[in-house]
Parts: C-alpha cells; structure tokens; sequence
C-alpha cells in the first residue's frame, strides 16, 4: 500500500482508489489490511442460465459439465475398459503413466469415500460387480 501511495498520492479500497487522507480517516468502502481476517469468496451453485451462457462461450473452468450420474457411468466404463484392457487398475504416477491420472484420480476418490462411509450403496454394488477388487489400496506400479 506504502507503494500505492507513493506511486498515485492514494490506496486502492474496495470500492476504488481512495486519497490517502481520506484513508487516514477510515473513509467508506476500505478493506481493513490489518487485524481482520480477508472476505471469504462467496460459495454455491452457479446458475443453470449462467452455466448455459458460458457454454455458448466455449471451453471455460467451473462446476463440471453434464449429468453426475452419466459422468460417474461413463468413469466407470473407461476404468472398466482400461482393466481389461492392461490387466490392471490405473495408478497415479505422472511419470511413468501420465494417461492413467484421470482415472486413477477418480478410482482414489470412490475407494476414499467408500472408507469414510460416503460412497452411495447403488455406486459401491455396482463397483463390485463390474470391477472385483476395486476397493483394495493402489498398489505399487
């Protein structure tokens, strides 16, 4: 801020740049720097017209696109393929096997909320069923 002030003869507040006398008096729409904690990011659910809008904008970075349930499936399915196909479940190592981190991601997401109890009945029978011995730890590469 010292340099702020140095530079432009002001402080950038919340609301715009501020003169550093007014500053000084604790003039309306400062962000407190010191002693209070910074605003917290507003959390939740982006607007489906606000999602759909992005869309037309092209490839953009948010919640993720498209059904959970047809996303979960079609996870499902590439795990499946990928063990058939290698003999063996993805494994997260950048190094060595960079193409598998996706679905090592995700295979590691289903076994740590199966641990903690978080991981939908439906979603763990069907694990079961399709892919044996899904939920024991990564082993090594």
């Amino acid at each position: 801020m010292v340099g702020a002030l140095r530079r432009h003869g002001r402080f950038c507040g919340a609301d715009g740049w501020v003169a550093g006398a007014e500053r000084q008096r604790g003039g309306p729409g400062l962000v407190p720097v010191v002693g209070e904690p910074a605003p917290q990011p507003r959390r939740g659910r982006l607007a489906q017209d606000k999602v759909e809008a992005l869309g037309k904008v092209g490839e953009w970075v948010g919640t993720r696109k498209g059904e959970p349930e047809e996303l979960w499936a079609r996870r499902l399915e590439q795990v499946q393929q990928f063990r058939e196909e290698a003999g063996r479940f993805p494994v997260y190592d950048p190094q060595r096997h960079p193409d598998e981190k996706v679905l090592a991601v995700w295979l590691g997401r289903q076994r740590t909320w199966q641990r903690k109890g978080r991981l939908r009945t439906d979603r763990q029978e069907t694990l079961t069923q399709l892919l044996p011995h899904w939920d024991a730890p990564a082993t090594s590469r």
